[in-house]
């Protein structure tokens, strides 16, 4: 078995930490850099006018893009101006070439990673630190963000997030402060602001601090009053209104949207690039309260032996969580998919969390022989492993066409990969395989209309209008739909005036 380097790590820990990440990044995300434009990709990047030129810098703080820029003008209210001069500045720089956009998002996840670790190093060893910010870097479940062009807000939100805490430690720890460490904080909440709006929890930490800790006020004071500054300019531009779903449809949200998480952390191979939302079932909600009772029931075991500051360091990986899981259980039910890139900001908080503990839980160990030495090759392994599963991932997002098959073959019983497939071949004008999708999708679920209305438009273009009444009837047979019913009979009334 070999020698762990202990002393050389500790000694050079910042460059040592910043070399092995790079390596372990370079090999988990290298082959992603030949991927193409997928899904919303096309509106928002390869066709969007604005961010052809570094002029449209103005126009992104004062617009909503995103609405502007989507094919059928039906989006939601996004007022996110950073991400799309980061567009801008990737186009500058690589013109349409996907490669360069890549390139950024890789960039943007590696000092994710890197403020990871310079924030663990606040309470924990060089050697927690670097496992945790590795284990961040490369697991499969943060794939679908880095690799997908279109998910550059979560990326962004998730570097000036960790940004963000690692400057408030600094703040916090030090009687007195230099001066730039107060500007970077202040600069950092609206650069997260105007990259997503569910950065808005994260500025709301200090408040938490001060109201437990009594420390710290000129912090939450600060911080609250830029985010409202921050807040007050989105809402400005973007006439935005949130509606609120019962509380019942909430809690469904929340449970499915936190067991699909837990189980593509620990279940990684089970990643797929959509799940399909459903009611949660009683094993759902078993299992939820299960892992709950776990996390809360080890808090409670520790919380003794926690430090004031250690306490703070636990309430950023629960404002990690939380930035993401309560939006989304506001609207996953209007979504109708749990993308994997939502798990972004949750699975930072979760590492946070692991990393925070992992000290009292070798306590449970210290027995065993060659301890470091064992827990050196085990992690090894299971990094070699996890760079595996990653490039394979990557594999499966190199087009809209390998990601929507994989899509097909985790998830068989959805229509929702036949769909995706289906607008695919639609983009490339195949129709025949556009068109064998769309029934695909029909046959897996009757009352998916979209599917439907397109096939039937698809068959009035090419003049068959048998298969086109066909496919009518036996939506209107399945789902009742009077307005489906009426066009089936107005269309049979047509073919029997031919």
């Amino acid at each position: 078995m070999f020698k762990v380097p202990t002393a050389f790590i500790r000694k050079h820990s910042l460059p040592f930490s910043l070399v092995f990440l790079f390596v372990i990044w370079g090999l988990g995300f290298s082959n992603n850099l030949n991927g193409n434009w997928i899904s919303d990709d096309h509106h928002q990047v390869e066709t969007n006018p604005y961010i052809r030129t570094l002029n449209s810098f103005p126009h992104f703080f004062s617009h909503n893009v995103i609405s502007s820029t989507a094919e059928n003008g039906n989006v939601d209210d996004y007022y996110r101006p950073l991400v799309f001069v980061s567009y801008a500045l990737d186009h500058s720089l690589f013109g349409d070439h996907p490669w360069g956009f890549h390139l950024s998002n890789n960039l943007l996840h590696f000092f994710t990673a890197f403020f990871l670790f310079l924030f663990l190093r606040f309470w924990l060893s060089v050697g927690i630190s670097l496992g945790a910010s590795t284990l961040f870097l490369i697991h499969p479940i943060v794939v679908e963000s880095v690799s997908w062009v279109g998910s550059r807000a979560d990326l962004l939100i998730g570097l000036w997030g960790m940004a963000f805490f690692w400057v408030y430690i600094h703040l916090f720890s030090k009687k007195h402060p230099r001066i730039h460490w107060y500007f970077l904080f202040f600069l950092l909440i609206p650069l997260g602001c105007f990259s997503k709006e569910f950065f808005f929890l994260l500025p709301l930490t200090p408040l938490f601090v001060w109201f437990i800790s009594k420390n710290g006020r000129n912090l939450a004071i600060g911080s609250v009053a830029i985010l409202g500054l921050s807040l007050g300019i989105r809402f400005l531009i973007v006439d935005s209104q949130s509606i609120f779903p019962p509380l019942v449809t909430f809690g469904n949200n929340f449970i499915l949207f936190s067991n699909r998480f837990w189980e593509v952390l620990f279940l990684p191979q089970t990643s797929s690039p959509i799940f399909p939302y459903r009611n949660p079932t009683f094993w759902d909600v078993f299992v939820f309260f299960l892992i709950c009772g776990c996390l809360g029931s080890w808090m409670l075991f520790i919380r003794r032996r926690l430090r004031p500051q250690e306490w703070v360091a636990h309430l950023c990986a629960l404002i990690f969580f939380l930035a993401t899981a309560l939006p989304i259980g506001l609207r996953l039910h209007a979504i109708g998919v749990v993308w994997e890139r939502y798990f972004y900001l949750p699975f930072l908080g979760a590492i946070i969390f692991l990393a925070l503990t992992a000290p009292h839980l070798s306590r449970f160990f210290r027995a065993i022989p060659y301890q470091k030495k064992i827990v050196a090759s085990l992690f090894l392994i299971l990094i070699g492993g996890l760079i595996f599963l990653t490039r394979e991932h990557n594999r499966a997002w190199k087009n809209e066409e390998t990601l929507w098959s994989r899509a097909i073959q985790m998830q068989p019983a959805s229509p929702l990969p036949h769909w995706f497939m289906a607008m695919h071949f639609r983009r490339m004008e195949d129709r025949t395989l556009e068109m064998r999708h769309y029934q695909q999708a029909i046959e897996k679920d009757p009352y998916f209309f979209l599917a439907g209305r397109n096939l039937v438009i698809r068959h009035l273009e090419n003049e068959d209008l048998p298969k086109a009444h066909h496919v009518l009837l036996k939506l209107c047979e399945e789902t009742q739909n009077e307005g489906i019913c009426k066009n089936a009979a107005e269309l049979e009334a047509q073919m029997g005036k031919r």
